[in-house]
């Protein structure tokens, strides 16, 4: 018979930032993005030094090895102190310390600790992105704060975006990236 507190052992990220209460995330699905956009399993926002999306952490359901990759950041991804090149693999060990911009997070496979925030990444079955199909990429239209879907034809609000970010439709769930103007 198993332990039932051996079910509350998963390998996690905790982030500690100034002022702000220990978050923890609970790493039950496998890939993990990190970035500052809406898209990623692990947003963080306020820090200007993180990409769209940075990172991502791959856990191995059988083995629980967990390696980390680059995902092509602007300003790197540091595991140790040490940066990783694009799509350059590293197996995380407990204690090692994955840098993000300003923000630090430590690796660990435990329990979850006394007083923090614990958010479990889970695998997104519902409402996942749906890739363009042939010809809707091209009946995409971009204005200067909105985009028609090329999907349903829903209006979509663009403000505030930049060109390379990714824009949902929430009627049919297809995901554009805004193009760079000419």
């Amino acid at each position: 018979m198993s332990d039932p507190a051996e079910s509350l052992i998963h390998p996690k990220l905790s982030i500690t930032r100034p002022d702000q209460p220990v978050e923890e995330f609970q790493l039950v699905k496998s890939p993990v993005t990190v970035g500052r956009v809406q898209t990623n399993d692990i947003v963080i926002k306020g820090d200007t030094a993180i990409s769209r999306e940075h990172c991502r952490f791959e856990v191995d359901s059988d083995s629980g090895v967990c390696e980390l990759v680059d995902m092509g950041s602007s300003n790197g991804t540091f595991l140790n102190g040490k940066q990783l090149q694009k799509d350059e693999r590293r197996r995380l060990r407990p204690g090692d310390k994955v840098q993000v911009g300003l923000t630090v997070l430590v690796f660990s496979v435990d329990r979850p600790s006394a007083g923090a925030i614990v958010r479990t990444v889970k695998q997104k079955f519902y409402n996942a992105p749906l890739p363009p199909k042939a010809g809707e990429e091209q009946a995409t239209e971009f204005g200067e704060d909105f985009c028609t879907c090329g999907r349903c034809g829903n209006t979509i609000g663009t403000t505030g975006l930049v060109p390379g970010d990714k824009v949902g439709c929430l009627r049919c769930r297809a995901v554009w990236t805004i193009p760079k103007r000419a």
